[in-house]
């Protein structure tokens, strides 16, 4: 199967704001959003919207739009949410080193998983073949501790509504990882469950589980007067990994 990957110009993009139509009329694939000849890169892989949620991709519009106001290289990698982590995961790794072949130059790549793109990233750091690269991997509000038969009720039937039951593969298929650590440096960025939308109504911890040689942050209740909740965590994990870089 081809892979397609497409790249855009930064004037396409860059003239105004990122906004969520634009974002919608990309295809699947990996797009550069931001050009430049900067030997390092951020690539964003966004998460999971429910049927009928109205914001898809507005998690994306702020840290799109501060990459590329301070000229970032910036990449995103779009794709079928309704499909199976795994699935995502090992489509990422064949894009990635499609990428890799094309941009030789950019030596230092920052991906950065949000969500269910979190646990995508997760396989991909998995199964990625070992290279010369200088790779990190975020993940961004992403669960790491899911006791499946603690799951409400009703999240579960909505789960079921929207086809995950037949996707064996969760976090739990990443405990030998977990326990021993993944072949590339990962960082987590989490937040409070208490101000987490998506986990604050499960009755355990999603983050009360540590990964091997992992390094983690987490967020506060607010910073600087903004809450800190499972969206806008991406535009803080940004704000610091570009402050890293610099």
């Amino acid at each position: 199967m081809v892979i397609k990957i497409f790249f855009f110009l930064t004037f396409l993009f860059c003239q105004e704001q990122f906004s969520e139509n634009k974002l919608a009329a990309l295809e699947n694939g990996v797009h550069q959003l931001v050009y430049n000849q900067d030997s390092y890169a951020i690539l964003l892989v966004h998460g999971y919207y429910p049927p009928g949620w109205k914001a898809i991709h507005h998690e994306l519009i702020e840290p799109l739009n501060y990459l590329s106001q301070n000229n970032i290289r910036t990449f995103l990698f779009k794709y079928d949410w309704n499909r199976c982590p795994d699935e995502i995961g090992k489509d990422l790794v064949s894009q990635l080193e499609i990428l890799f072949q094309q941009f030789p130059k950019i030596d230092q790549w920052e991906i950065i998983g949000h969500s269910m793109g979190g646990t995508s990233i997760l396989v991909a750091n998995q199964t990625l073949a070992p290279n010369n690269k200088d790779i990190t991997f975020h993940t961004v509000a992403t669960a790491v501790n899911i006791v499946e038969n603690k799951i409400p009720f009703w999240i579960r039937l909505i789960r079921k509504f929207q086809g995950f039951d037949r996707c064996d593969y969760n976090i739990n298929s990443l405990n030998d990882e977990i326990e021993n650590g993944f072949p590339s440096p990962l960082v987590e960025w989490r937040n409070l469950q208490a101000f987490d939308s998506q986990y604050k109504l499960y009755p355990f911890d999603v983050y009360d589980k540590k990964i091997k040689n992992s390094i983690v942050y987490t967020f506060p209740d607010s910073i600087d007067g903004e809450r800190v909740g499972h969206t806008k965590s991406l535009y803080f994990s940004v704000l610091e990994i570009v402050r890293k870089l610099y």
